[in-house]
């Protein structure tokens, strides 16, 4: 009697997201302020598992994702035009669906939930404005 062992092995995942956002600005005055951006996105990735170093292929699944929030962050103008920026966090709502290929099983899972994470995520960059610029 032989024993069969599957082993986990090369993971593969495709996939492509928009997103659409508008940043808000609350000055506070000598050039610092608060930012808001809402947001709202949709991604799609398919994914598959393959075992025993790629001769098996354990599974495959697509997914669609749809994600609402909102980031708050902070800006700094250095000049009329140059600011630096810096966000942190994210509050969203997101759903996601999940379905299995059907010659593995064909199950479909759903995902729903919130993220409420000030402390992570945290991102920073310099930003050039155009037009009249900052007054």
């Amino acid at each position: 009697m032989e024993d069969f062992f599957v082993t986990p092995g090369k993971q593969t995942t495709n996939g492509f997201g928009a997103q659409l956002a508008y940043r808000s600005f609350f000055p506070l005055g000598l050039g610092l302020g608060f930012s808001l951006e809402p947001y709202i996105g949709f991604q799609w990735e398919k994914g598959s598992q393959l075992g025993n170093f790629g001769s098996i292929r354990l599974v495959d699944v697509e997914s669609n994702i749809f994600q609402i929030g909102l980031r708050p962050g902070f800006y700094y103008f250095l000049s009329k035009r140059f600011a630096i920026e810096a966000s942190m966090g994210v509050l969203e709502y997101f759903q996601n669906r999940s379905e299995v290929s059907p010659e593995f099983g064909g199950q479909t899972n759903r995902q729903t939930g919130f993220n409420a994470n000030l402390a992570s995520q945290l991102s920073l960059g310099f930003s050039f404005y155009l037009g009249k610029g900052k007054e």
